[in-house]
C-alpha cells in the first residue's frame, strides 16, 4: 500500500505529460485566412476569358486548402467585360468593404482604372496576363505574372524582317492601352531593322468599318499589315481584308483568341500572331476534369489563374515578412515576370506554332 502511494504522484505526472503530448500532436495550427479579391470579365464579350481564369483560381484555392497550406477566401467581382466604371466600383468595394489583402486581375485594360485605388490604400495588384512598362508605371504596388507586351511586338517585327522579308508595313491599331504598347514596340523595332511604315492608323474601338483604311493600304503599296485590334473589331477587319482581296501577310498579337479564329473561318487562315503558352500540367488537367466534369477549354487561361493564386500564397508566406515584401522577392525590382510569347499561325482553323 505504501509502495502504491509512493508511485501515484509519478504515474499522475506521466499521464498528464502523455495526454499533453497527444493533444499537441493532434492539434493542427490553422493558417490565418487570406482575403483575395478577384476582378475579371465574367459577363459580356470577354466572359470566356474571365470564367476560365476564375476556374484556375478556384482550383488552386481547392488544392491549397485541402493540403492545409493556406486558408483562402475569394471575393469575386465582375468588371462586365473591361468596363472601367464596373472595375472601379469593384476595386472600391474590395478596398473599403471587404478589406482584401491583394487583388488579382487579368489584363491591362482592367488594371488601368483600379491600380491607383488599390495602391493608394496599400493593397497590391497582381496582373495575370499582361506584363509591360505601363503596369510598372501604374503604381508602386502593381505586379505582373504575365507575358511581355513590348517583347511580343519586337518578336513580330524581327519575324517580319528576317523571315518574311517585308520592307513596307501598314499599321492598323485600336486606340487602346495594350494596342498602343505593342504597336509602338513593333514599329520601333521594325524601323530599327531598316523597314518603313507605309501607314499608321489608330482607330476607335467602337469603329467596325475599315474600308477607308484598307483603301489606303492598297494605295501605299504595303507589303504586309500589322493589326493589333481588339475583338470583335479584328473579326470585322479580317472579313473586310478578304473582301478587298488583299493578299498580304497579316500579323497581330494575342487578341486573336480561339473565339476569333472560329468565327473568322477562312478569313483568318495564314494569319501570324504572338500568343501566350503554358507547359502541360497533367495534375491540373485531371483536377479540372474531376471538378467541372469536362475537358479544359483553354489551358492557358486556366493556368493564369492557377499559377497566379499559388504565387500569392508563396508571397504571403510569413517568412517573407508580409505579402508585399513577398511579392518584391518573387518579381524583383521590375515587379514583372516578363515571360516571352511564342509565334503561331492559323492552319485549317488551328493554331500552329512557328519555330523562330
Amino acid at each position: 500500500m505504501l509502495i502504491m502511494k509512493k508511485f501515484i504522484p509519478i504515474i499522475t505526472v506521466l499521464l498528464l505529460f502523455l495526454t499533453g503530448c497527444s493533444l499537441s500532436e493532434g492539434k493542427k495550427e490553422t493558417p490565418p485566412t487570406l482575403k483575395v479579391g478577384v476582378v475579371l470579365p465574367l459577363t459580356g464579350d470577354f466572359s470566356q476569358l474571365g470564367q476560365e481564369t476564375l476556374k484556375g483560381i478556384q482550383l488552386a484555392q481547392q488544392k491549397l486548402q485541402q493540403s492545409g497550406k493556406a486558408s483562402i477566401e475569394l471575393i469575386v467581382e465582375d468588371d462586365k467585360s473591361l468596363n472601367p466604371v464596373s472595375a472601379t466600383e469593384a476595386a472600391n468595394k474590395l478596398t473599403n468593404i471587404d478589406h482584401v489583402s491583394i487583388v488579382l486581375t487579368l489584363i491591362i485594360e482592367e488594371a488601368r482604372p483600379i491600380a491607383p485605388i488599390l495602391s493608394d490604400n496599400g493593397i497590391p495588384l497582381l496582373v495575370l496576363w499582361d506584363s509591360n512598362q505601363y503596369l510598372s508605371e501604374s503604381g508602386p504596388l502593381v505586379y505582373s505574372n504575365g507575358f511581355s507586351t513590348e517583347r511580343s511586338g519586337e518578336i513580330m517585327a524581327e519575324y517580319a524582317h528576317y523571315v518574311l522579308g517585308l520592307k513596307n508595313i501598314a499599321l492598323v491599331s485600336h486606340q487602346d492601352p495594350w494596342a498602343n504598347l505593342i504597336n509602338k514596340s513593333f514599329s520601333e523595332k521594325f524601323v530599327d531593322l531598316g523597314g518603313t511604315l507605309s501607314l499608321q492608323e489608330n482607330i476607335p474601338i467602337s469603329e467596325n468599318d475599315f474600308r477607308t483604311t484598307l483603301t489606303k493600304v492598297k494605295q501605299n503599296n504595303s507589303d504586309g499589315i500589322y493589326f493589333p485590334l481588339i475583338p470583335p473589331g479584328n473579326i470585322d477587319f479580317l472579313k473586310q481584308v478578304h473582301e478587298f482581296n488583299l493578299n498580304l501577310p497579316l500579323m497581330t498579337g494575342d487578341t486573336l483568341l480561339p473565339t476569333v479564329i472560329s468565327e473568322s473561318g477562312k478569313n483568318v487562315e495564314g494569319v501570324i500572331y504572338t500568343n501566350n503558352w503554358t507547359d502541360e500540367i497533367p495534375e491540373l488537367t485531371e483536377l479540372y476534369q474531376q471538378t467541372y466534369g469536362e475537358k479544359i477549354n483553354d489551358a492557358i487561361l486556366v493556368s493564369f489563374g492557377y499559377d497566379g493564386l499559388q504565387k500569392v500564397i508563396e508571397a504571403a508566406n510569413p517568412k517573407n515578412g508580409n505579402i508585399i515584401e513577398g511579392l518584391n522577392i518573387l518579381f524583383g525590382e521590375k515587379k514583372r515576370a516578363d515571360r516571352i510569347q511564342k509565334l503561331y499561325t492559323v492552319k485549317n482553323g488551328i493554331a500552329e506554332e512557328i519555330k523562330f
